[in-house]
């Protein structure tokens, strides 16, 4: 007996679950977000001195960090719907850690550390939902 596409998405109390790829795009794009958000609040913790001063050259990765909990968030809802999202965060997070590189410090390291995650975790996002569109 052959089932339909939407029996098979059927949990068995009946409600609807969602498909493996989507699942798996979404979460990637969910990892992309923490640490979206952690990029934003990681230089007022690491700085330990006057904001001001010390964060002169790391607003850019608080703007990237804003920019990619924004296409995360997006991604993460809607993973089927907005594939091309994942990678404009995946190059959210090159241009994070080529901003890291240019300064120095914890908040740098943290910096390349992080956009290094959301580059992994967006770009593993976006194979995932390519792969499962571009099948046969």
């Amino acid at each position: 007996m052959a089932m339909s596409y939407q029996t098979a998405l059927m949990a068995s109390d009946g409600q609807r679950t969602r498909p493996a790829h989507e699942r798996w795009a979404s979460r990637g794009s969910a990892i992309a977000f923490g640490a979206g958000l952690w990029s934003i609040i990681a230089p007022f913790m690491l700085a330990r001195g006057s904001v001001g001063e010390n964060l002169v050259g790391y607003w850019k990765v608080v703007l990237i960090g804003a920019c990619v909990l924004v296409t995360a968030l997006v991604r993460s809802l809607a993973p089927l719907e907005t594939p091309w999202l994942s990678l404009v965060t995946a190059g959210l997070g090159v241009w994070s850690i080529v901003e890291g590189m240019a300064g120095d410090g914890s908040a740098a390291r943290n910096a390349v550390a992080v956009g290094m995650l959301i580059t992994v975790s967006a770009g593993a996002s976006a194979f995932t939902t390519f792969r499962h569109r571009w099948r046969w």
